[in-house]
């Protein structure tokens, strides 16, 4: 007896201290456990960054119906806005203009959240482009290369050199020979055009996009053509 005795009590002994020990290595982890699961928001699924004139448009696509908030961070993150994400469809992409930016590439990094603005999500990041001043005086006017009018009929023949690059048309205004002011869009593509009708006061401007998705178009400053 006095065996069977002395081995419970080491069994209950060893189960002590044992239960001491699993009880230290829960302490680090008990207020996390006490806090129970951090649920995240969603990131965004995706973006895009189209180029604009001080200013950029942000596409964004989010499927997380949690996700009802999201900061959006530039210039190494002093500056920011908060955006609502409104109720749509998960294919459903979102546009919000980035307005008052300089000439720059930026890094533009989206953070989803909930409507208490708690439960952030991941960073996603994603570049696009501003332009302004810079672009804007590197731009040269299309070259006509020869004209040829006739007054009888005011059919006014405009032969043109080489596309510029990122040019996209050319805008000609012209008075017509009833009085009217009317303006011809001309793709860069095309090498000669033909108006008719016309009466005096021509004038055209060379249009630009500094990238093909651009929401912003550049022009030249008119250059008038004379008829003589």
């Amino acid at each position: 007896m006095q065996v069977k005795q002395l081995h419970t009590a080491i069994y209950l002994f060893m189960a002590t201290l044992l239960a001491a020990a699993c009880s230290k290595m829960n302490d680090p982890h008990d207020p996390y456990l006490k806090r129970g699961e951090t649920i995240y928001v969603g990131r965004v699924d995706s973006a895009r960054v189209l180029a604009g004139n001080g200013r950029v448009l942000l596409r964004y696509w989010t499927s997380d119906p949690k996700a009802k908030r999201m900061v959006v961070y530039w210039n190494s993150r002093t500056d920011s806005t908060v955006l609502d994400i409104p109720t749509k469809l998960r294919s459903d992409s979102v546009d919000v203009i980035i307005a008052e930016l300089g000439e720059f590439n930026y890094l533009f990094e989206m953070v989803t959240m909930t409507k208490e603005l708690a439960n952030r999500s991941i960073v996603f990041q994603k570049g696009g482009a501003a332009y302004g001043g810079r672009f804007q005086a590197s731009l040269t006017e299309r070259v006509i290369k020869s004209k040829a009018y006739v007054p009888a009929s005011g059919q006014l023949t405009l032969v043109w050199l080489g596309a510029v690059e990122k040019a996209v048309a050319c805008d000609i205004t012209y008075t017509d020979k009833a009085g009217a002011t009317l303006t011809k869009r001309v793709p860069i593509t095309e090498n000669n055009t033909v108006i008719k009708d016309v009466g005096g006061n021509v004038r055209y401007t060379t249009l630009f996009l500094p990238e093909a998705n651009a929401i912003d178009t550049f022009s030249t400053p008119a250059k008038a053509v004379p008829l003589n």
